[in-house]
């Protein structure tokens, strides 16, 4: 409506320190020259102004109204941005890139969204598509209300878990840098067609990936397919095994440290497609045969 169309307005014109809301009034004029006489509105202040009286619900009033506005033309005539492009994230709850893990949480967490900005006006953002190994589910909210948020999308998260994730440890680290290792990722996903993703979240900042999550297949009222996973899984371990016996077994820590001194040795690997890899001691470089 124009109404709720103003009340965007408003807040992408004052940069996200004000919105005005409960917008009441009549409509008048003729056909060639309408008007809106509106009266009796409420703002919300995010603190740069004076409170607005008792009404003035500041953020959490802000997240209630883009909780549940949704811009019709008149917003997009205007090219009125979102809130989550004007305000910085309070709150950032990590969650697989996976596409049915969106889903789920764009499905089955709807009502729990819905229930957050109503009782403590929290707005959530969560990502439409799955294009990076992790993604930010961002939150606006206060302090408070915020880490009472996370802790429920990470409850939520968790069941999502339960029922589609299997969870390959990565024991004894193979001395893989991140080249290494986006390579060694795509072969595996590459040869059974799983959703595949390395933990922790910032393993490429710190170097380590200490555990492999593969993600089952959703197959809709609640089940799902574990054959690509499961078989994802069977091909981690055994490349960790070969890893593992190429490098006598040694850790990350113990191979660079012994890395001066260790001869180089160069060991051929094949996948299952047949593309064939030559894979070099103790620093961990490797290529494919063909390049």
């Amino acid at each position: 409506t124009i109404a709720q169309a103003f009340s965007h307005f408003t807040f992408d014109q004052s940069n996200g320190e004000l919105l005005v809301v409960d917008l009441q009034g009549i409509c008048g004029g003729d056909e060639t020259n309408p008007y809106f006489l509106l009266t009796d509105p409420q703002v919300h202040s995010r603190g740069s102004y004076e409170r607005f009286g008792n009404g003035d619900l500041g953020e959490q009033g802000i997240a209630a109204f883009f909780q549940k506005h949704r811009c019709g033309d008149w917003c997009r005539r205007l090219r009125l941005r979102k809130d989550y492009e004007i305000l910085a994230a309070t709150h950032i709850v990590r969650m697989p890139g996976v596409s049915d893990c969106i889903a789920y949480l764009l499905s089955d967490c709807r009502a729990l969204f819905a229930q957050l900005a109503n009782s403590s006006g929290v707005s959530v953002k969560v990502p439409r598509e799955a294009n990076d190994d992790w993604l930010d589910i961002r939150l606006w909210a206060t302090e408070k209300s915020g880490a009472k948020a996370q802790d429920l999308l990470e409850r939520k998260l968790a069941g999502f878990y339960e029922k589609a994730r299997s969870v390959v440890a990565v024991e004894p680290l193979p001395p893989w840098d991140a080249c290494r290792w986006h390579a060694q990722l795509e072969t595996w996903r590459r040869e059974s067609g799983a959703f595949l993703v390395p933990f922790p979240s910032d393993w490429q900042k710190r170097g380590v990936v200490k555990e492999l999550w593969a993600f089952a297949n959703f197959l809709g009222n609640g089940r799902y397919n574990h054959k690509k996973s499961a078989y994802a899984c069977k091909l981690i371990r055994e490349t960790l095994e070969q890893a593992a016996t190429a490098t006598g077994g040694s850790s990350t820590s113990a191979a660079t440290s012994s890395a001066t001194t260790q001869p180089e040795r160069w060991t051929q690997y094949q996948d299952k497609s047949g593309s064939k890899y030559w894979y070099r001691d103790p620093d961990g470089f490797w290529f494919w045969e063909n390049d």
